[in-house]
């Protein structure tokens, strides 16, 4: 399980620039919605597995947990 702490409502970038709210799903996996997407579940852009590793449309990434960076902005009316 990933031990990460995510701020509610917080940003976090992946490596390639592209910026995220990260929410918790109901299986205690977590979501990465592009923060213009608000609380449209369809539209999530990644979802990040109980143990950490990163997918895109049901493919695993070479990303995990520890590459999202907090940019330090939060974005009020989030998840």
């Amino acid at each position: 399980m990933s031990k990460t702490q995510f701020r509610k409502d917080g940003l976090y970038s992946l490596p390639n620039g592209e910026e995220f709210i990260v929410f918790k799903g109901k299986d205690e996996s977590y979501n990465l919605c592009s923060p213009k997407e608000g609380e449209d579940e369809s539209l999530i852009d990644y979802r990040m597995s109980r143990d950490g590793r990163i997918y895109h449309q049901g493919t695993r990434t070479n990303w995990g947990s520890n590459d999202l960076v907090d940019t330090g902005r939060t974005v009020h009316g989030g998840r």
